[in-house]
C-alpha cells in the first residue's frame, strides 16, 4: 500500500505552505537536497 508523504515549507509569515505530495520518491532541493525512496522506507 502506497502511503502519502506530505511535504511543507515554512513560509517567511511563519505559517507552513504544501509543497508537495509524494507517493514513491521524495526528492527535494530546499531548504537542501534530500531523496528518499519511500518504498524502501515502507519494508523498514
Amino acid at each position: 500500500m502506497r502511503r502519502p508523504v506530505f511535504a511543507g515549507r515554512r513560509a517567511a509569515t511563519g505559517l507552513y505552505a504544501l509543497t508537495g505530495l509524494h507517493h514513491d520518491r521524495l526528492k527535494l532541493t530546499v531548504p537542501f537536497d534530500l531523496d528518499v525512496d519511500l518504498g524502501e522506507v515502507e519494508r523498514m
